[in-house]
């Protein structure tokens, strides 16, 4: 099984699982605003990330690293269907005041 291949959980606005796709599956969703990725590596909780945002994280070892002629991203394990930030703060959990303000800007 490649890295595009491997399985990405989807949520909706809701925050709850609602089906199951695959890493380019999900790219192909970032790339044309219909879905948002879920950093998970921010000691524990789940940030949401824009696509242009997420072409520039940085690929850890413990990361699956998608080539692209021009760069690698980084293949997200976790996205929301809700490309808009509004959408995704109703139920935010984990996020501080402060982030979730820096994100209204």
């Amino acid at each position: 099984m490649g890295k595009l291949d491997k399985q990405v959980i989807v949520l909706n606005k809701s925050w709850q699982p609602i089906k199951v796709m695959t890493v380019q599956e999900a790219l192909s969703m970032m790339a044309a605003d219909a879905a948002t990725a879920m950093d998970l590596s921010v000691q524990g909780y789940l940030v949401p990330v824009r696509w242009k945002d997420w072409l520039e994280l940085s690929v850890t070892d413990q990361d699956d690293g998608i080539r692209t002629p021009s760069r690698v991203v980084r293949a997200p394990r976790v996205i929301i269907a809700c490309p808009s930030v509004a959408c995704m703060l109703r139920k935010s959990g984990p996020l501080s005041k402060r982030y979730q303000r820096s994100l209204r800007k």
